[in-house]
């Protein structure tokens, strides 16, 4: 307890006690930031030396048509000059989503690519009361190998003209 006419810094055994006090709340907010931070991952990565390096892709486009409980998706990125990832795929939902398979293909690089995409996990959002939306982690491979992984955040789809 303060007396009256006292600080807190005047009364004799709190100055320590104040400055844990002062310090916590100031050291917990710098580790929730660094946590937050931490957990940022590039939209495309490519596997090289057994570990996964950034890619500079960018999502050109994303587009989509849900017909009953089947939902097929196209996703463009551009990279740098004219290079461009171009990945297809099909998304059950029953009643949660489930990738059931896709390709893609790479133009513009110093050679062409393609292979099948794989996915652990996929995220869809029906799009009640708007448009549907399409998110998880994209594993694209050539015949040998993984090749890049897609990191992408849940976002809307443009509806396809299918």
């Amino acid at each position: 307890m303060i007396a009256i006419g006292q600080s807190f810094w005047q009364q004799p055994g709190t100055f320590l006690q104040r400055i844990r006090m002062l310090c916590y709340p100031a050291g917990l907010v710098l580790v929730l930031l660094a946590c937050g931070c931490a957990g940022e991952v590039s939209l495309v990565e490519r596997l090289g030396n057994e570990t996964w390096q950034p890619e500079p892709f960018q999502v050109a486009s994303l587009t989509g048509q849900r017909d009953g409980t089947e939902v097929s998706f196209a996703i463009e990125l551009q990279g740098e000059g004219h290079r461009r990832l171009l990945v297809r795929g099909t998304v059950v939902i029953d009643p949660r989503a489930r990738f059931v398979g896709g390709d893609w293909v790479e133009e513009g690089g110093a050679e062409p690519r393609s292979g099948p995409v794989s996915s652990a996990t996929v995220d869809f959002l029906g799009g009640q009361g708007g448009r549907p939306s399409l998110g998880g982690q994209f594993t694209l491979s050539t015949v040998q190998a993984p090749l890049y992984r897609l990191n992408l955040k849940t976002r809307e789809m443009e509806v396809s003209a299918e």
